[in-house]
């Protein structure tokens, strides 16, 4: 992740400030989804903290190009909705293993905190997604969400 701290403590301070600064070159779906009210409020319905990932899906659009669309379970305990993001025109996903794993720890586990950034030398939205024993990472031309 470029802004949020996230490896021994979550720090968020920063991160409205840089999502300001890149606020005219960001699609507005994708801003809105980061700077979405409650999002890093962890006791907030609106947090991505402790969703799980449901399932990922891959298609082509009507102009034939590449979207995911990832489902996202809410937490019984916190969320009173599940949440669907798609990407639209995908130029990478990759899903990294923590190294730490043993070959037994199961890929279901909960969102830990998620980053939405601007790559500089493609000029695409980077999705950063660290969940507790893996990552999810998109570079994607813009992301849309949507509480379902």
């Amino acid at each position: 992740m470029k802004i949020i701290e996230h490896e021994t403590i979550i720090d968020v301070s920063k991160y409205s400030k840089y999502l300001e600064s890149i606020k005219d070159y960001m699609p507005i779906n994708a801003y809105n989804f980061a700077s979405e009210t409650g999002h890093y409020d962890f006791y907030s319905k609106n947090c991505t903290h402790d969703l799980q990932l449901d399932k990922i899906e891959v298609s082509y659009s009507l102009e034939n190009r590449l979207q995911y669309f990832l489902y996202l379970k809410g937490s019984k305990f916190k969320h009173d909705k599940d949440l669907k993001i798609e990407y639209t025109e995908v130029e990478s996903f990759k899903i990294n293993r923590k190294n730490n794993l043993n070959d037994d720890v199961p890929y279901k586990d909960d969102i830990k905190i998620d980053e939405v950034s601007l790559d500089k030398s493609s000029n695409l939205i980077c999705h950063e997604i660290q969940f507790h024993n893996y990552e999810i990472v998109i570079l994607c031309k813009n992301l849309i969400h949507k509480w379902i």
